[in-house]
C-alpha cells in the first residue's frame, strides 16, 4: 500500500509533544529542584483518559492524588474545560486553579493538557482513517 501521508509528520509531532511535556524548570510554586514529572504525567494521562485514550502502563490513582489534592477538583475541571470547551474559561478560572502554582507553571500545565488532547484527537482520526481504508 502506498502511503499518501506526510512521512515525517509523526516524528515532528512526537518531538513537539516531548518538547512541550519536558518544558520545565523543575519547580513547583516556590519549591526548587522538584521532580515534576509525576504531576505532568497526571495531567497528560488524565486528559488522554477523558478523551477516550487509556494507557495500560499508567496508574490512574495518581491523577486524583496529584490533580485533586484533598478533594479539590479545580485543576481537573480546568484541564477538562481547557481541552473540550476553552471558550468558557475565565481569568478567575486561571487564578483559582486549585493548586498553588506560578503563572508560568499554570501555563505549562495548560499546554500539557492541550497537547495531550491534540494527540488524542489525532489518534482517533488515524483510527477512523484506518477503518475506512
Amino acid at each position: 500500500m502506498h502511503c499518501r501521508c506526510y512521512r515525517g509528520c509523526g516524528t515532528l509531532l512526537d518531538a513537539e509533544f516531548r518538547a512541550t511535556f519536558n518544558l520545565t524548570y523543575n519547580t513547583f510554586n516556590n519549591e526548587t529542584e522538584m521532580d515534576t514529572q509525576p504531576f505532568r504525567h497526571a495531567i497528560w494521562f488524565y486528559v488522554q483518559r477523558i478523551s477516550g485514550i487509556f494507557s495500560d502502563h499508567y496508574d490512574y490513582q495518581e491523577v486524583n492524588l496529584l490533580l485533586a489534592p484533598l478533594g479539590n477538583r479545580a485543576l481537573k475541571a480546568y484541564c477538562k474545560a481547557a481541552s473540550f470547551n476553552p471558550s468558557v474559561l475565565t481569568r478567575e478560572d486561571f487564578l483559582g486553579f486549585g493548586v498553588t502554582l506560578t503563572p508560568d507553571e499554570k501555563s505549562h500545565a495548560l499546554l500539557i493538557a492541550l497537547e495531550a488532547r491534540k494527540q488524542a484527537s489525532l489518534l482517533w482520526a488515524l483510527r477512523a482513517i484506518g477503518q475506512c481504508q
